[in-house]
């Protein structure tokens, strides 16, 4: 059971109208946004006394009437939920009434996402393709789930309308994403996904603060020696290892192969014959990039070859590969102590501190691996193409590497200098010599 009332507060000639709202013994009070003149208040009515039935006094009334019916839908609405009706959720209530327009289905944050999700399949992306890729709209259900969580636990279950997210918004839910232990980049994700949502809500002609159009990300960058990947002689020892488990024999197949063309691990578990192509003897793996859409074709090295003499690996989910790489890793010997993040339990947060190698070991090592191997020893345009990062300096920020091709450029200058120096030293050798036979 609730009960709403009106009671006034303010000077002699204007008062504040604000609204009691109890509820099992509970009792919260918060402003209404409505002011009125005292002499015309009637405290019994809770309403403007209005015998002469004048307009503005008319208007006034029935606005104080309809938040009071909307107080009470809401309640209504929220008992169903099992809702905490405290100050914050009677604040969110009195602002959704006062919006310009009445709330429809896409000025609800979650059901925006979720409509975004529904049409992902028919989106065209960047480069053309339709249909966003299973990993974005995966990332989006789990976005989606969090801001849930993040309703429950700040706004008591109250619906987040997607014209309250502002510059304000945005810090307080980056602060409580942090709260939860979750990682910068998870955090700044999160932020691309809001706005993301809140442009695409802007197209369907839903009203957004154009604060969030200038709210910038935020991202971690890794210390090289914070970033894991395998060395040659690394990866040259897990193909000789002798192993006995058959699922470790297995999966050591789609490591050597996602160590030697450089993919993502969702893309290497789903090659298949009909992914290896030989061109005139140029042994090669073409695949469309699930995350991207971009067609690859990247050759195999020879560890790659000779380990898949005898077939092809069958296929594993994910989570059993990450789970293998590490026994893999493990029993090679990877027992250097390295910096990194790691869950200690599962649907735990990662936490970082000193590990061993193998620990820190999972599918993200081999696209990480491929790139820190060949950056700076071949060209990066070819590099990126291989393995898809569309910036140098993501590839740089990816693998932790300095720009070695402007070291390059610059030991070019430097030995253009040298060399002009020295060619202008022999001139003036010359030019003196010369001189001398004159006199």
């Amino acid at each position: 059971m609730v009960t709403i009332n009106y009671i006034t507060k303010g000077s002699k000639d204007k008062t504040t109208v604000y609204v009691r709202f109890y509820q099992n013994k509970k009792e919260v009070c918060k402003k209404t946004g409505f002011t009125v003149i005292s002499k015309d208040w009637n405290a019994k009515t809770q309403l403007l006394n209005n015998d002469n039935l004048e307009e503005d006094k008319t208007e006034q009334n029935n606005k104080l009437n309809n938040l009071k019916q909307f107080l009470k839908n809401a309640f209504e609405d929220g008992e169903k939920k099992g809702v905490d009706f405290n100050a914050q959720w009677l604040e969110g209530q009195i602002k959704s009434f006062h919006d310009l327009k009445p709330i429809v289905d896409m000025d609800i944050l979650t059901n925006c996402i979720q409509r975004y999700i529904d049409e992902a399949p028919f989106k065209t992306k960047d480069n053309g393709q339709i249909g966003l890729s299973t990993g974005r709209i995966t990332n989006f259900k789990k976005f989606k789930g969090r801001i849930k969580t993040y309703e429950q636990d700040v706004f008591s279950g109250r619906n987040i309308l997607i014209n309250e997210i502002d510059a304000q918004f945005v810090e307080n839910y980056k602060i409580w994403l942090l709260s939860k232990g979750n990682a910068i980049n998870t955090v700044g994700d999160n932020i691309k996904y809001l706005k993301t949502i809140c442009i695409y809500a802007s197209g369907h002609k839903i009203n957004i603060n154009p604060q969030i159009l200038r709210v910038k990300s935020v991202s971690e960058k890794k210390k090289k020696e914070d970033i894991v990947w395998l060395t040659e002689a690394e990866q040259k020892t897990i193909c000789e290892l002798k192993l006995e488990r058959e699922a470790l024999i297995n999966a050591r197949k789609f490591l050597i192969i996602g160590l030697s063309i450089g993919q993502r691990g969702s893309d290497v578990l789903n090659i298949t014959s009909k992914n290896i192509v030989n061109r005139e003897g140029l042994i090669t793996v073409d695949l469309v990039q699930s995350k991207t859409g971009a067609l690859v074709s990247v050759p195999l090295n020879d560890m790659a070859l000779e380990i898949i003499k005898d077939g092809l690996p069958y296929k594993i989910s994910m989570q059993h590969f990450n789970e293998y790489i590490k026994d893999i890793c493990r029993l090679a010997g990877f027992n250097e102590l390295i910096n990194g993040k790691k869950r200690l339990e599962k649907n735990s947060v990662s936490i970082k501190d000193t590990y061993f190698k193998w620990e820190l070991c999972s599918s993200h090592i081999m696209r990480r691996s491929f790139c820190s191997q060949y950056y700076g020893r071949i060209s990066t345009p070819l590099l990126m193409q291989m393995s898809s990062h569309t910036t140098e300096k993501s590839l740089r920020v990816y693998i932790g590497a300095p720009d070695y091709d402007a070291a390059k450029e610059m030991k070019k200058e430097m030995d253009r200098l040298k060399a002009e120096a020295r060619k202008k030293a022999e001139e003036l050798k010359e030019k003196n010599a010369t001189m001398k036979i004159a006199e």
